[in-house]
């Protein structure tokens, strides 16, 4: 059955606050409302385009779906019946592998597990014996996954994706009409 609210309704936006501030009692100010505006969309499965100025708190958009689902699947008696993911995941885009591994500890902070995919880590996983393709594909161990744009076009990457590609492409092709069923 559909959850009965949606997080950008005023159940959500409530509940959002709430988890935010018993979760990251450092953030005083709670979340800006450029930020709330897309997160609340994130976690009603909508697709966002955000903008933003550097320092104006762009990876709380990512980070903060993660603290609260996490939260509601160890509490979800105490919070109304809301869309969530019991162990979401995410994956980040970022211009260079030097901020992707500044974010990988700015978010184990946060105890969130997150992986920076670039040539380091990757050789380090190989070398290691790691199967770094499965390890991310079965989404178990990290919550957000860093991957800078060289990347992007790895063999291995494509075999992590593509699953998950495929099956949104189901879904959106489900989700889609055409100008000739709107008539």
């Amino acid at each position: 059955m559909a959850p009965k609210y949606r997080w950008t309704g005023p159940q959500g936006r409530s509940t959002l606050k709430k988890i935010v501030q018993k979760e990251i009692p450092q953030w005083k100010a709670g979340l800006y409302p450029p930020q709330e505006e897309l997160i609340v969309r994130v976690m009603d499965g909508q697709d966002v385009l955000g903008c933003m100025a550097t320092g104006a708190g762009k990876s709380a958009v990512f980070a903060v779906p993660i603290i609260v689902f996490r939260e509601m699947a160890r509490n979800g008696n105490l919070y109304p019946d809301l869309p969530f993911r019991a162990f979401p995941v995410g994956v980040v885009v970022t211009p260079t592998k030097g901020l992707a591994a500044n974010m990988v500890l700015e978010l184990k902070k946060l105890d969130i597990p997150a992986f920076a995919y670039c040539h380091e880590t990757v050789t380090g996983a190989c070398i290691s014996g790691r199967n770094l393709v499965k390890e991310i594909q079965e989404c178990k161990t990290y919550n957000i996954i860093f991957i800078d744009p060289e990347h992007l076009r790895d063999k291995a990457w494509r075999q992590i994706m593509l699953p998950r590609l495929e099956k949104s492409s189901r879904d959106f092709g489900s989700r889609t009409k055409s100008a000739a069923d709107l008539t």
